[in-house]
């Protein structure tokens, strides 16, 4: 065999032993692994199972756990927490007591003062938040390089002649304008700033525009050179002289003659018509971080140095009475806090004979005040004044919770005091604690008004009334044991009051009805009036010469709106505020407004009818001089400068071009105008893009229903006059505020009512387990607000920021005595002794917790704020609306339901 082949055959032979070997191996690989697969998987199986065990096992036990749990929580009975609460307080009164002490003071000492940090006197926080209104005020207030502001203070001066004829002094005597004056530069030094160093905006009056007046000349020449270079060569510019300063009384007396008397009349006015004017007003727009004692502290100090003789000022305005209303109320509220006390007390010792009681009842109503007013300053919201009476409010109310106990405690036979006290809550807390959620309820519903201060005081008054449940339930019975308080026996009511009920049921229900249906269609004449003056104490200086000031002006609550244009720019002034035919329209929309009665308007353009182009300008002369001009038909420069008034000049000048210029003379003129003003004048009206302007309406300090009138007559004006502008806002200031506010107060009263009834209602269901019994216990209180109407109409009262809230406070505050009457015949069981026994047991005590209410918080009335007293005199007249109702009326009811078994 030829070796080759040998050798093939030799190699072939080695590649498939080669091969029978590899393959063997993995073969024996492959079933390795199969079988530590195979182990790996059984291993992780088993695993599995006993995880899956252990979670079997833990589900149990978890299962077991939360059975356990669900089981004792099921168990637990809210009687049980109750008792054993109760028998803490009877066990250990001293130290509930303490604790109670303790807490109060805690929370009273972090809180208290920061509700004082936190009062504000804006009237925008009665608005809704991101309304329209807010928004044109940001918009105003915001307006950078600007002198605007819808702060507004108002000096009322007058001269003698307001007092006396035979005094002949006149308001525009230079010895009275430089005074003005003397004020006016004391308030804003620098003139330039927008307000940013002297917090003042603006200053207006006829002292400030005869002196803008004077002054104009050289800011005029600089402003001809500025658009003239030529001007200077042409003409003899020396004679344009004069300063921001009050000339002579002939330079006075022409610039009074240059302004128009529909503007005059803005200024200055004659409150006697004996022709010399005794009367204006210097207008200060101001940032809000100035305040009004500041100001008055500036005007007192520049008349108490003598530098005022001539005329008498004094200071007013819608932001100094706001603000004098939020210091009064502090003033005023810690006079009537111990007043009120004072009167609780006495009542307190007419009834009882003892002065232990005036312990057992004021302690806890302490304690609750201060926790209330201390959880208000935790939250740090800004708190109008009206809040505070949260505190005189609660007084009668935590009193009455406070004498259901201690009379319950008083008419039970048992020796040992703490059993008697025992049993004493075990019939009265069920019904104090329905009456105390029933009351936060409908408390609670003013915190669904679209005002903000109607939510702060639902906010405060729940909380109060959650609290003073509290402090009554754990305090009073723990300062009765440690008192060891008795009282003496009291005479119930004649067998008549416990008859009468029954043996009238049908007649009561049926006047019942018949008086609410004709309260009702007294609805229609009931009106919303939120009176300025009504806020605040009639004794109040401000309030007082605001009134002596809009009897003898006529003004006093500025208002504005404003229009929006088009920037102006270089190579156009269309829709601007240097526009004519802008500017033509708002002299239109000005002349409509002074038709309506007691509305002064003020613009720019009034601005530009005063201010005149001095009588040393040919401007004929210096528009020839300029290389290629020719004139044309129309120009009238020859007219232009001989004492002219802009507005005058503007409408005299056509739209040619002028040769070099590149603008039209009317835009010359328009230029020269705007630069003519003084930063502080020119900023009042326009911004600095000459795109948006304010027109002011000077309106009186009227009730509300008259200025809704005029302001709605406004706005029917700016709605109706389409101007070639972008947009024009209604009106807006303080008066147009009170007006927004007052729309509202039918909607929010309307709203919290409705809320108050059907939440009491629902609790009332859940509480009694019954739909029936809720509608009889409320029935009442419908009855109630029901003749809320009629009430208004008999006490000649308007709705007004606190009446509107009277619905629902006297359903919180009324209920009580409608849930006491229920609870009591439930328990004897319902039949008509068990409606006697009640009405016999039980009238006495609402007799005296009424009084109680009505004696306390009469304390109020020293404040003699009108809106406060009208808000107490409801109160108190309604509450006993609901007494009477809760006595007689649901006893009628219960006793045809109980006869038509």
């Amino acid at each position: 065999m030829h070796p080759f082949i040998k050798k093939l055959r030799e190699g072939i032979r080695l590649f498939d032993r080669f091969i029978d070997r590899e393959v063997s191996d993995i073969v024996v690989y492959g079933r390795v692994a199969r079988q530590r697969s195979e182990s790996i998987a059984e291993r992780a199986k088993g695993k599995a199972l006993r995880a899956l065990h252990m979670g079997r096992v833990a589900r149990r036990k978890a299962d077991i756990v939360g059975d356990t749990v669900v089981k004792k929580i099921s168990q637990v009975d809210v009687a049980d927490i109750y008792r054993w609460t109760t028998h803490v307080i009877v066990r250990h009164p001293k130290k509930i007591l303490l604790l109670f002490i303790v807490l109060s003071s805690l929370i009273t000492f972090m809180g208290l003062p920061q509700v004082f940090n936190n009062l504000t006197a804006d009237m925008e926080i009665y608005l809704p938040q991101k309304g329209e209104t807010e928004q044109i005020v940001n918009e105003i207030r915001n307006e950078p390089n600007a002198s605007w502001s819808v702060d507004i203070i108002i000096l009322y001066v007058y001269t003698g002649n307001a007092l006396d004829k035979m005094n002949i002094t006149n308001i525009t005597d230079v010895s009275v304008l430089r005074e003005m004056s003397y004020i006016e530069d004391s308030l804003n030094p620098n003139r330039t700033d927008y307000g940013s160093q002297d917090n003042v905006k603006f200053v207006i009056s006829i002292s400030t525009i005869i002196r803008e007046v004077n002054s104009t000349p050289p800011r005029f020449k600089k402003a001809l050179l500025d658009e003239f270079p030529n001007s200077a060569a042409v003409l003899n510019l020396t004679k344009m002289e004069g300063n921001y300063s009050i000339p002579d009384q002939k330079r006075v007396d022409d610039i009074i003659g240059y302004i128009p008397e529909d503007t005059l009349r803005s200024f200055v006015a004659d409150s006697n018509n004996d022709s010399i004017y005794d009367t204006a007003g210097i207008i200060i727009g101001f940032n809000k971080n100035l305040s009004v004692e500041e100001i008055k502290a500036t005007v007192d100090e520049a008349i108490h140095s003598g530098n005022i003789t001539h005329c008498f000022i004094k200071v007013t305005g819608p932001v100094a009475i706001t603000e004098s209303l939020t210091a009064r109320t502090y003033k005023e509220v810690s006079i009537i806090l111990p007043l009120a006390v004072i009167l609780v007390c006495l009542v307190l010792f007419a009834f009882h004979r003892s002065f232990k009681i005036i312990i057992i009842e004021i302690i806890p109503i302490v304690l609750t005040i201060g926790i209330t007013l201390g959880i208000l300053g935790f939250t740090s919201w800004a708190i109008t004044p009206q809040v505070l009476f949260v505190a005189p409010v609660l007084i009668p109310l935590g009193v009455a919770y406070g004498l259901y106990i201690a009379n319950k405690y008083t008419e039970i036979d048992e020796k040992d005091r703490r059993k008697r006290m025992l049993m004493a809550l075990d019939k009265t807390h069920k019904p104090i604690f329905l009456s105390a959620a029933t009351t936060a309820i409908g408390f609670a519903s003013l915190m669904t008004a679209n005002m903000h201060p109607m939510r702060i005081l639902g906010f405060g008054l729940s909380v109060g009334i959650i609290i003073a449940y509290l402090v009554t339930i754990f305090c009073v019975p723990a300062l009765i044991l440690l008192l060891k308080y008795e009282k003496a026996p009291v005479i119930k009511p004649t067998k008549f009051v416990r008859n009468f009920p029954i043996a009238n049921r049908k007649k009561i229900v049926a006047i019942a009805i018949a008086f609410s249906l004709f309260s009702v269609y007294t609805l229609q004449f009931l009106k919303a009036n939120m009176n300025l003056y009504d806020l605040a104490p009639q004794d109040d200086e401000s309030i007082l010469t605001m009134k002596e000031y809009t009897k003898r002006f006529g003004g006093g609550q500025l208002s504005m709106f404003l229009i929006r244009g088009q920037p102006a720019t270089a190579t156009s002034y269309d829709f601007s505020m240097k526009d004519v035919d802008v500017l033509d329209g708002i002299d239109v929309l000005e002349s409509r407004i002074r038709d309506i009665q007691c509305a002064k308007p003020l613009s720019i353009v009034d601005v530009m009818k005063i201010v005149r182009v001095p009588e040393e300008l040919n401007l004929s002369q210096i528009v020839g001089s300029l290389p290629g001009f020719i004139p044309t038909p129309g120009l009238n420069l020859s007219e232009i400068g001989k004492n002219t008034s802009f507005w005058d000049a503007v409408h005299m000048m056509g739209d040619q071009q002028l040769p070099y210029i590149h603008k039209s003379a009317r835009q010359v003129a328009m230029d020269i105008f705007y630069n003519t003003l003084s930063p502080e004048m020119r900023g009042m009206f326009v911004n600095e893009e000459y795109s948006k302007t304010l027109i002011y309406v000077d309106l009186p300090a009227a009730d509300t229903r008259t200025i809704k009138r005029i302001v709605n007559d406004i706005n029917g004006i700016v709605d109706n006059l389409h101007l070639s502008l972008t947009s024009t806002s209604h009106l807006t200031g303080f008066a147009p505020v009170l007006v927004e506010i007052n729309d509202m107060l039918f909607e929010n009263a309307f709203n919290t009512l409705a809320i108050a009834l059907v939440l009491v209602f629902i609790i009332l269901s859940v509480f009694f387990r019954s739909i029936k019994i809720a509608a009889i216990t409320i029935s009442p209180i419908i009855f109630v607000v029901g003749l809320e109407p009629l009430t208004f109409r008999m006490l000649n009262m308007d709705l007004n920021l606190l009446t509107a809230l009277i619905g629902s406070i006297i359903v919180g505050i009324g209920i009580d005595f409608s849930i006491h009457v229920t609870k009591h015949i439930l328990d004897e069981g319902i039949g008509l002794e068990s409606i006697r026994r009640t009405v016999e047991s039980i009238g006495f005590s609402f007799f005296e917790a009424t009084l109680t209410v009505i004696v306390g918080i009469t304390a109020v009335f020293v404040a003699n704020i009108p809106s406060i007293n009208q808000f107490v005199i409801m109160i108190m007249v309604l509450l006993t609306y609901s007494m009477i109702a809760a006595l007689i009326l649901l006893p009628a009811i219960y006793a045809i339901v109980v006869l038509k078994r």
